[in-house]
């Protein structure tokens, strides 16, 4: 059965109503005087949407984003009479300054690293005014107990149709065991929609484009505790209310923290081959989800053969300006080409005192994929004993990822782009 069977032209009348309403919905977001000239649906699907939005505004330009190989195709024959429409595969062939930005049944699919990449791309893509809207199903309170009777009914020994589960969702507290699947080798999904919560995504969207406008569907009249969609414009502002889309909460093992983060940092810089641009998110995002960590940066290589580092991008109080290789723990690392994990850095002989607070430190080498030293990696901690063999290597792992094969990123987001047509958000 094709994707239109399942929806648009189901055979059951209900779903074919709600599934059309959904988009009559989305549109509904969008003032009817309001001037679109260009406008991207963030994982399009067929191309219905599009179609009946640029039935609405027959003079905009369209881009649909489908990363499913399948879909995209269905979308291309949809709109095909529509000359100024076009489907995009790969998030890099987005335009920039789009007036609206629809991402429907999208959000509820995406564990927390894609999640940060589709926020950071439709934030790309959305020019400033631009609006955003964004509809994701109510999978909490009574909506989450209709959905669940009706899922246990049909698949009892589904993982949606698990009674705890069905209850935790009810009174607003969902699972958060959702298994993943793999789309190729780089894009994961939930296929359940059972353990979804909109709530943190309004503040993740929020943190990022300011106030939501929230709304409920099929009925506007009821409120979205009862509704079975929700619906979240915004309006992106000139300046962002904030640069960083923190976390609500981190898991509480160090080892496990690492790897969350670690998914969020490569996602966010997938395709981007700039070095400074790399080590300032690292920096930025490791600062974020370690509190403890009271600096967090890079001193680079000088080139010319001097054997001296000086500041990179970092997150903290002033850092030195330049260190000698062999002096203090980052020139130690440097000329030893080794990790240091230092646990009372007054205990270490030629330390350092950049910052006077410091107590226990962790530094890793940077290499390029020829193994050339280029930085090294330096976090602070005002506690003792903060960095262990665990911080050891998670860093080195992912600064191997990001660094030692940065030079490749470009065919790394190739490939991964034509491995998501393996499946859909």
């Amino acid at each position: 059965m094709s994707y239109a069977d399942l929806t648009w032209e189901d055979p059951n009348p209900v779903k074919r109503w709600l599934q059309r309403r959904r988009v009559a919905d989305a549109l509904a977001q969008v003032p009817a005087a309001e001037t679109v000239s260009l406008f991207v649906d963030y994982g399009g699907g067929d191309g219905f949407l599009a179609v009946q939005a640029l039935e609405r505004w027959p003079e905009a330009e369209a881009v649909v984003f489908e990363p499913y190989g399948d879909l995209a195709e269905a979308a291309r024959r949809r709109l095909g009479p529509w000359t100024q429409a076009r489907v995009v595969e790969h998030q890099r062939d987005l335009p920039a300054g789009a007036d609206v930005v629809f991402c429907t049944e999208v959000f509820e699919h995406l564990p927390g690293a894609e999640t940060e990449r589709a926020i950071w791309e439709i934030d790309r893509v959305l020019k400033v005014g631009g609006r955003l809207v964004v509809g994701v199903p109510v999978e909490i309170g009574l909506p989450a107990l209709l959905k669940g009777l009706f899922r246990q009914a049909r698949r009892p020994q589904a993982y949606d149709g698990d009674w705890s589960r069905i209850w935790k969702a009810a009174l607003g507290h969902p699972a958060t065991d959702r298994p993943l699947e793999q789309m190729g080798e780089h894009l994961r999904y939930h296929s359940f929609h059972l353990g979804f919560d909109h709530r943190p995504l309004r503040r993740r969207l929020e943190a990022r484009l300011g106030p939501c406008r929230l709304s409920g569907s099929p009925l506007a009249a009821l409120p979205v505790s009862l509704s079975s969609e929700a619906y979240m414009t915004l309006i992106k502002p000139e300046t962002p209310p904030m640069a960083h889309i923190a976390r609500d909460a981190r898991p509480a093992d160090k080892a496990e923290r690492y790897r969350e983060v670690a998914e969020e940092i490569q996602a966010v810089l997938a395709g981007e081959t700039n070095r400074t641009a790399r080590m300032a998110t690292v920096a930025s995002m490791l600062a974020d989800a370690f509190p403890s960590f009271i600096w967090t940066g890079f001193y680079q290589v000088v080139e010319g053969g001097t054997e001296e580092l000086v500041v990179g991008p970092y997150q903290g109080k002033l850092g030195c300006l330049r260190i000698p290789f062999g002096r203090g723990v980052c020139g130690t690392a440097a000329q030893a080409r080794q990790t240091q994990v230092i646990e009372d850095v007054h205990a270490f002989d030629g330390h350092i005192a950049c910052d006077s607070r410091s107590r226990s430190e962790i530094v890793v080498p940077v290499f390029d994929p020829d193994q050339r030293l280029i930085a090294v990696l330096d976090i602070d901690s005002a506690d003792y004993g903060t960095f262990d063999a665990v911080d050891a290597e998670a860093l080195e792992h992912l600064i191997r990822t990001l660094f030692a094969t940065a030079d490749e990123a470009r065919a790394d987001r190739a490939g991964a782009a034509k491995s998501a047509e393996g499946g859909r958000f």
